[in-house]
């Protein structure tokens, strides 16, 4: 048995219980779960089960686990690895069997606990190998969701936060009730906005890189106002690729998702929904500024 420096947050009542693998050499080195990188905190944000983003993952197990002011509605999430017992990386080397899903259902017997989150597919195997969930399947491949109930507790499977596997965030956001395309985080103390600003910042020597929209002869319309969308043109594509998909965007005192979709022969689309246009406050003709403040997470301002 290796000795296993990640502690379990277990509650009476809990929004939703977490149940990873095992602790990974890294995390457990560092007594942090999750800590290896911002993957998994990153996923939460973008999904909108936390309302700020982690900077330093060496506190997002403290922010979500145990103080819950960042998660959505104030929810209390618990988290445990199924396997108690192994410190490895490699999760072809950890071993699951029917007692260590028996010690999950004890769990969910004496905690009220309204959603079970199985955060790996060797997880949700072993459920499924005794019975607790039948995992949904389409054309052979996992679709991941709701997969069973444990009297009234809810059971879900996520994809693992390191796979690759593209919009992993629609998964999780299954989890809460609010649809991930509506997600605009309101941080409780809006002086934090500027302080991700500049930790994110000062840590990453890429950032700070700005560019002005819309380009020479080009000009933001009425209709990509009504729309919420951004036409981004060939000078530009460089400047946000390789973030197909779902980015964070900060606008004023605001946190929200929005989506990049790369179009070949066309402009590329930064769509960042009604909601934060509308905070921008801009109108036809005008210009933003977006700031790069690292790798998936922009800033737009009104110029």
């Amino acid at each position: 048995m290796d000795n296993v420096n990640l502690l379990e947050s277990i509650y009476k009542e809990m929004d939703i219980f977490f149940v990873a693998l095992n602790a990974p050499v890294k995390s457990n080195s560092n007594k942090h779960w999750f800590s290896g990188n911002l993957s998994f905190w990153n996923l939460l944000f973008r999904s909108g089960l936390i309302t700020e983003p982690i900077i330093n993952p060496l506190i997002g197990d403290v922010k979500v686990f145990k103080e819950h002011s960042i998660n959505y509605k104030n929810w209390v999430y618990g988290i445990t690895d199924l396997n108690r017992e192994i410190v490895e990386t490699n999760s072809s080397n950890v071993k699951t069997d029917k007692v260590q899903v028996a010690r999950i259902i004890s769990i969910l017997d004496r905690c009220k606990v309204k959603k079970l989150c199985l955060l790996h597919s060797k997880v949700a195997e072993e459920f499924e190998a005794q019975g607790y969930i039948t995992r949904n399947y389409r054309t052979g491949k996992n679709t991941y969701g709701k997969v069973g109930n444990y009297k009234e507790t809810e059971i879900f499977e996520v994809p693992f936060h390191n796979a690759s596997i593209p919009n992993k965030e629609i998964n999780y956001n299954q989890l809460i009730d609010t649809p991930v395309e509506q997600i605009v985080h309101v941080p409780k103390d809006q002086s934090k906005v500027k302080a991700i600003q500049s930790n994110v910042l000062s840590k990453n020597s890429t950032s700070g890189i700005s560019i002005i929209l819309p380009g020479a002869g080009n000009s933001i319309t009425e209709t990509d106002i009504e729309k919420g969308t951004f036409r981004i043109t060939v000078e530009f594509k460089s400047f946000f690729r390789p973030n197909s998909g779902r980015i964070s965007v900060l606008v004023q005192n605001l946190i929200g998702n929005a989506s990049y979709t790369e179009r070949e022969g066309r402009s590329d689309l930064l769509r960042i929904g009604k909601a934060l246009m509308a905070e921008l406050d801009i109108e036809e003709g005008d210009s933003v500024r977006i700031t790069r403040i690292k790798e998936g997470i922009f800033d737009i301002q009104k110029k």
